[in-house]
């Protein structure tokens, strides 16, 4: 064995775990190698001290050393260790040290700290409470369920046309029973449940209110993984009356003040008595929500004995229709596509058994993860946030280059302080950490008030709607992943804007005291194109914004077909409430009579579907005798009353409205009213008075007795406005509808006096969506006007932060010319030179920002495209007025640096220097 490398001598220090710190840079295989050596000649004195001789004393020593290898890789392996350890303290305490030091460096500058803080949380509270909306939307999982990373909606499509959803979610109850009995090799259960509108009275009377109920299959809760948080849940005992029901918790706290002795009350749903089993816990608000507000639940047994149109064929009919949303619950590892596959082999089963006798036959069943919103609701949050979220992008980006531009002048004004640290000692990587550290102090500063912007932003906005069929903003709030996601922007930005400047400054301080003085020019030039940078992304949102509101301005002139102002509508829905279909007429045409003989009313009449509503009926009209699928006219269709077209100032161009006697006639009269459009594509010239027509999903001869102006009837963005009106009751008489009634002033006061004539009728029967047709046309708009607010909002504050970077360029280059404008007055210069001279560098900058912008506009206004109405992407209106906007801010920023340049004293800016 070799000897020790120093003749026994002990290495420097008390021993090898008190040196290990240090050896971080060193060369650890000699530590090691000395250690151990070291180590067998203290072993072969203490032999030598125990009576052994000399031979003995080293071959008992080598025995124990004798795998030096081995005990020399154990010593280095923790070395290394305890060095990694050491660096990684060294690294911690430096950052601290750092953010220390920086703390102080930022209280010496407050309004520089505020400056750059308040900056970047604006570009982080934006960017933050769209991300919470997103996060509430798309990824939150479904509340107060267990294990929801296990749950899954199916979804029905026809098999012909798989991937294109046509809207069938539903599937009767008998077919999903036995779905539920199939074998599960990947289901661990399924179940089904609906969404229903009820009319429901407290105990203590009153006037019945409409209340959302989901009506839900045995073991709903089960699969779901729901515990109602007193009594049970309404899954009916053998023998037991079916009508039983759960209340939800907030219905609970309104209607019983949260007290526990409502087990066993009774409530009136739709005219039935139902008794209260079981109460909710707070968060779980039905397997729909955010769509779909529930108050209470009930047995799929039971509403079929209550509900609207109840009958025993809810329960047995395979062809009844897609009547509940069926959903599941995975087996522990088991995977979506599995349970489809298992959920395909189940249906061909089921219609293999029963030929004929199913609409299965005609549909696929296909599994999505998660429950909620259904997929058409989620692609439109999707494509709304992803414009908002672009747009916050760019404000983000925009926030980090005004921040980045103050920081540079703040590191031009320093270079004298960093001069003098590195000239006495400091490495150039350590003034780029400190500088980096003070970046990210400013950045989480900036993220904790951003966080507050964006709580007070979602604050404001809480139950708006981001659009009609789409769920108001509720429960959303700031949680832990969005947090994170708010504290990660805030690091990621701190580090954007601090680490060039950083390098910038650290790199340019050699040579700063040789030159005496603190000003030297640099970094101009990055500063300016920052200014260039930040004026392009706001053309772009300001061209986004002016795109959006001319869009929303053009809808709103745009010609509907029907008169809104002076409109009260509301809502009826009899069915529910217990009238059958022999009882309707007489109630409609007496609700008619009560509405008309209303103060202030001059007219009314009744549509089975609202106009700008989500009920929609098509239907295609055709000469008749000609062979379905040629000729004629694709058209929306609804049924009305007579006095409709008048009450809603539809200007009849032809012919005559219907006759009181054809409205629900028995035998019918087969009469119809048609739009412009379908006229003119009937008959030569639009003269199809009188004409004789088939309607697609309606059997008989139609004569047409009036032409009336085509309608917008689904929304103000219809590009098809073909009409197609008949008498109520020539087909069917409707369930539900609603009933528009005009009057000569305020729609206001005929909303506050429409649902007394109902009163006057059946006080039990309960009016809603009672509001004017001014609001509801407002209604339909509101997804394309909260898009053109937020983005307003956000174009605002971009031209706020582009005008102040650009002032605070302005106004450092003329304090760092001051020399130079000395200088020149001292030569006889005039001000207004001066002025001009500063004001034209501005503008330059401000110019060449909007020449880049250009090309951010362009492509804001393709993202934009898809939700413009009358609009070009590339409006040359909208981008002037962007343009000339930027113009004025560029001027505003440069003047008052311009003015400063003027009033610079000669004689003491040159004995400053």
């Amino acid at each position: 064995m070799t000897g020790p490398r120093q003749s026994g001598k002990r290495p420097k220090g008390r021993g090898l775990w008190d040196r290990l710190p240090g050896w971080a840079g060193r060369n650890v295989d000699d530590d090691v190698h000395d250690e151990v050596d070291f180590h067998i000649q203290m072993r072969i004195r203490d032999n030598l001290r125990a009576g052994m001789t000399q031979a003995e004393a080293r071959r008992e020593a080598e025995r124990r050393f004798g795998d030096r290898a081995r005990v020399e890789g154990e010593v280095r392996r923790l070395a290394e260790s305890q060095v990694r350890r050491a660096r990684r303290r060294d690294w911690l305490g430096g950052l601290w040290r750092n953010a220390r030091v920086g703390v102080r460096n930022l209280r010496r500058l407050p309004g520089f700290a505020a400056a750059v803080v308040l900056t970047l949380a604006l570009g982080i509270g934006a960017t933050t409470a769209i991300f919470s909306v997103a996060e509430w939307a798309l990824l939150r999982p479904l509340p107060g369920v267990g294990g929801p990373e296990e749950l899954f909606t199916v979804r029905f499509e026809r098999e012909e046309t798989a991937g294109q959803g046509l809207g069938f979610a539903f599937i009767s109850h008998a077919d999903a029973s036995e779905l539920t009995s199939v074998p599960a090799p990947a289901v661990d259960g399924l179940t089904a449940s609906a969404i229903n509108q009820a009319h429901v009275v407290a105990p203590g009377g009153g006037a019945p209110e409409r209340r959302g109920v989901e009506v839900a299959m045995p073991g709903y809760f089960q699969v779901l993984g729901v515990s109602p948080v007193l009594g049970r849940t309404p899954d009916p005992l053998p023998g037991e009356d079916p009508r039983i029901v759960m209340l939800g918790h907030r219905y609970w706290q309104e209607a019983f003040g949260g007290a526990p002795s409502v087990i066993g009350s009774t409530l009136e749903f739709n005219g039935h008595s139902f008794t209260v089993v079981g109460v909710a816990p707070r968060e779980f608000r039905g397997a729909s929500y955010p769509m779909s507000n529930v108050d209470a639940w009930v047995a799929t047994q039971g509403w079929a004995t209550v509900g609207a149109g109840a009958n025993e064929t809810l329960l047995t009919n395979r062809n009844h229709g897609f009547y509940l949303n069926l959903y599941g619950r995975l087996k522990p590892g088991a995977s979506p596509s599995a349970a489809e596959a298992q959920l395909r082999a189940a249906r061909r089963a089921l219609v293999e058994a029963n030929p004929g006798a199913s609409r299965l036959e005609q549909f696929v069943p296909v599994v999505t993860v998660g429950m909620g919103l259904t997929p058409w609701v989620k692609e439109r949050i999707t494509g709304m946030l992803a414009v908002l979220g672009g747009v916050v992008v760019l404000l983000l980006v925009l926030a980090v280059a005004n921040a980045a531009n103050l920081v540079l002048a703040r590191g031009h004004a320093r270079r004298h302080e960093l001069a003098v640290r590195r000239a006495i000692g400091a490495g150039r990587g350590h003034l780029v950490r400190q500088l980096v550290t003070e970046g990210m102090v400013l950045g989480a500063t900036a993220g904790m008030v951003g966080v507050g912007l964006a709580g007070t932003f979602l604050a404001v906005f809480h139950g708006q709607r981001l659009g009609r069929n789409l769920p108001p903003l509720e429960g959303v709030t700031l949680d832990g992943r969005v947090l994170a996601f708010a504290a990660g922007t805030a690091l990621l930005t701190g580090i954007l804007f601090s680490v060039v400047p950083a390098l910038l400054a650290a790199r340019a301080t050699d040579g700063s005291l040789r030159s005496g003085t603190r000003t030297v020019g640099g970094d101009g030039r990055l500063r300016g194109a920052l200014v260039v940078v930040q004026v392009a992304l706001s053309m772009g949102l300001l061209a986004g914004a002016g795109l959006l509101l001319d869009s929303l301005r053009a809808l709103g002139d745009m010609e509907l077909g029907f008169e809104p102002a002076g409109v009260a509508e509301m809502t009826l829905d009899p069915r529910t409430q217990g009238y059958g279909s022999a009882a309707l007429p007489g109630l409609w045409r007496d609700l008619l009579a009560s509405v008309r003989a209303a103060p202030g009313v001059q007219g009314a009449g009744f549509a089975g579907a609202a106009l700008h509503g989500n009920q929609r009926g098509d239907t295609r009209v055709r000469p008749a005798g000609t062979p379905a699928g040629e000729g004629g006219a694709d058209a929306n269709i609804n049924q009305v009353s007579e006095g409709y077209i008048a009450a809603l100032g539809i200007d009849l161009l032809a012919g005559r409205d219907f006759l009181p006697a054809e409205v629900m006639a028995d035998p019918p009269r087969n009469v119809l009213l048609v739009s412009r459009g379908v006229a003119q594509r009937l008959a030569p010239g639009g003269n199809a008075l009188g004409m004789e027509v088939e309607l697609t999903f309606r059997e008989g001869i139609f004569r047409i007795v009036g032409i009336v102006e085509d309608v917008r009837a689904h929304s103000a963005k219809d590009k098809e406005r073909a009409l197609v009106l008949e008498p109520m009751g020539q087909q069917w008489t409707p369930s539900w509808g609603t009933i528009y009634a005009r009057g000569g002033g305020s729609a206001a006061t005929l909303v506050r006096r429409l649902p007394d004539a109902v009163a006057r009728v059946d006080p039990a029967l309960p009016a809603y969506d009672v509001m004017t047709l001014e609001e509801r046309v407002s209604t339909s708009l509101a997804e394309d006007r909260m898009l053109a607010r937020l983005t307003t909002l956000f174009a605002a504050l971009a031209v706020l932060l582009a005008g102040v970077g650009l002032y605070a360029v302005m106004a450092f280059s003329v304090a760092a010319r001051t020399r130079e404008f000395g200088v020149r007055l001292a030569l006889g210069a005039g001000a207004s030179g001066i002025r001009e001279m500063v004001l034209r560098q501005g503008l330059k900058r401000t110019g060449l920002g909007i020449l880049a912008g250009l090309g951010v506009a362009y492509a804001v206004g393709r993202l934009l495209a898809n939700r413009l109405w009358g609009v070009v992407p590339a409006d040359p209106w909208v981008l002037a007025t962007a343009a000339a906007t930027l113009l004025v801010v560029g001027a505003l920023a440069s003047w008052l640096p311009a003015w400063r340049a003027t009033r610079v004293n000669p004689i003491r800016a040159l004995r400053a220097e």
